[in-house]
């Protein structure tokens, strides 16, 4: 894809003015593409209408892959100033130290590195302690400053299923198959890579965004991962992964 045509991520902007340099086939692009067919996707078929100025759900705590972060990495790395970025890091120390200080076995549970696959109760891992209320580093004058780039949680909730979703959403039209949503987050992500080059299902679990900016940021891009996540293809990635795992 050369500099001058429109970019893969579906922005209709050029390469050279939106992911110049990102590699489409790489671990980064695939998901970028991944969130533009799913944003398609809700735009069309559901009809949902939050309130505006509401950032409620910004202050929930919950999970997200790598994958996922590694897409945070890249879009901090080029719309983020080092001034900026290092204000998040600040922020991510600040939420941390909170977690260790007032909701000690959480603390403890994201110091440990659990695999799952079809034998482990997915559950049983995201489960957490109490109700954490604590703002998302993200989160700016109540707006997403990485909204382009938000988890799918963040593009989800509300969306998905009304008994687990946010009660302050309004859904006026709500016509989507499970398989439609199931076919582009289940055989599309990195875990089907996994099962591809392994023969089984191997997820890791997640982690909170703080928790991956506090102890990953700077590890990717001295390690050399994130350069892997952004310039390799992602079957690359994740035979470097599956090595690493001592799964091949």
């Amino acid at each position: 894809m050369g500099r001058n045509d429109i970019c893969f991520c579906g922005s209709g902007l050029k390469v050279k003015k939106c992911h110049n340099g990102l590699n489409e086939d790489s671990l980064v692009g695939n998901l970028i593409k991944i969130y533009y067919e799913l944003d398609s996707i809700v735009k069309e078929k559901i009809d949902c209408i939050c309130q505006e100025g509401c950032s409620e759900c910004c202050s929930d705590y919950f999970y997200i892959s790598e994958e996922e972060f590694l897409v945070i990495m890249n879009y901090m790395i080029r719309n983020f100033s080092e001034e900026e970025i290092n204000k998040v890091k600040s922020k991510a120390q600040e939420y941390i130290m909170n977690i260790k200080e007032n909701y000690t076995s959480e603390y403890e549970k994201l110091n440990t590195v659990i695999k799952v696959n079809e034998k482990v109760n997915y559950e049983m891992l995201i489960t957490r302690e109490g109700n954490l209320k604590i703002p998302c580093v993200f989160l700016n004058e109540g707006k997403c400053s990485i909204y382009e780039v938000r988890p799918f949680i963040c593009r989800f909730y509300g969306t998905m299923n009304k008994d687990y979703g946010c009660n302050k959403v309004y859904i006026k039209k709500l016509d989507y198959s499970e398989g439609e949503m199931d076919n582009i987050l289940l055989e599309k992500r990195i875990n089907s890579e996994f099962k591809k080059i392994i023969g089984e299902e191997y997820i890791e679990r997640g982690y909170p965004i703080s928790d991956f900016i506090y102890s990953m940021y700077d590890f990717n891009i001295k390690s050399g991962k994130y350069k892997l996540a952004t310039e390799s293809n992602k079957k690359d990635y994740v035979i470097m992964k599956a090595k690493i795992n001592n799964l091949i």
